[in-house]
């Protein structure tokens, strides 16, 4: 997988080839992907415990992500498929915009709305797990 370059994260590759953001945040739960933290490889399971503060959502590539469309409330919705689960677009952001993006996934989380943000070269975006209130 080819490696992009977005603005303020550092991207690196592991010896078995995955891509990961090294800027990324944990949140609780095991819906997360793995993280880097001082270099090392961590999982959120190896994590004994994670305070509000440091909660917050999941980060990914929006390249590796599966995006469909489907209807719901009267309208063409954006989804995705993140670990498993089937989320819907709530709100993107340009890419200039980062700090916004994070304070409002940070909002539904703490709102207890399971969210992740997908980053790419043109846009943050901000799902929500489908069913969820938004």
């Amino acid at each position: 997988m080819p490696l992009i370059s977005l603005p303020n994260n550092k991207m690196t590759q592991s010896r078995n080839g995955a891509t990961f953001i090294q800027t990324a945040h944990v949140a609780k739960g095991s819906d997360c992907v793995p993280f880097i933290v001082g270099g090392a490889l961590m999982q959120p399971s190896t994590l004994s415990s994670i305070s509000p503060l440091e909660a917050a959502p999941c980060t990914a590539l929006e390249q590796t992500l599966t995006c469909f469309k489907f209807y719901l409330d009267q309208s063409i919705q954006e989804g995705a498929i993140y670990s498993n689960k089937l989320y819907r677009l709530a709100k993107q952001f340009a890419v200039d915009e980062r700090l916004q993006a994070y304070q409002y996934g940070y909002e539904l989380m703490g709102r207890d709305v399971l969210a992740f943000i997908s980053v790419s070269n043109q846009r943050y975006v901000v799902w929500t797990k489908l069913g969820s209130p938004t």
